[in-house]
């Protein structure tokens, strides 16, 4: 897993949400954009996961 993702939900799971915006504005695009296709590619190949 990406280390970036774990951290954020990390944080999200933990910290104020106000933190982990400020925390996501300092990244770069390509960072999220590498964050986003890492939970996206997990949660679709999670057979528990029935919500899309």
């Amino acid at each position: 897993m990406n280390k970036d993702l774990l951290q954020l939900l990390e944080d999200y799971a933990t910290k104020e949400h106000t933190k982990i915006s400020s925390s996501l504005i300092g990244k770069s695009k390509d960072n999220l954009i590498s964050i986003l296709l890492d939970l996206l590619t997990i949660y679709f190949n999670d057979l528990n996961s029935s919500t899309c």
